[in-house]
């Protein structure tokens, strides 16, 4: 990571809230998909989450996340608790998975 996005990603108010995979699209809006399975923007100037939906997806194993700006789409490595991942599309309006 670059130190712009340590920094950005360190001041983020997680609420105690585990962020299982960050991506950022084009336009530097940032998103994570927390432990509880919601997708948040997150506010690069004050770290503040807002709520876009709840994925359905509730990660348990490490995963990651990055952005495909072709798709307009959030690609999510999924790991439940089965233990049998995949990757998964979130939509970033919606937090459809």
């Amino acid at each position: 990571m670059n130190d712009k996005i340590d920094t950005i990603v360190a001041g983020v108010n997680r609420k105690d809230e585990k962020m299982w995979g960050v991506a950022c699209d084009d336009s530097g809006q940032f998103y994570a998909i927390l432990e509880n399975g919601n997708l948040v923007k997150i506010n690069k100037t004050t770290g503040d989450m807002e709520v876009v939906g709840d994925t359905g997806l509730r990660p348990y194993y490490t995963t990651s996340a990055t952005f495909d700006n072709k798709a307009g789409k959030i690609i999510f490595a999924y790991s439940p608790v089965t233990g049998t991942g995949a990757l998964w599309t979130i939509d970033q309006a919606t937090a459809a998975a």
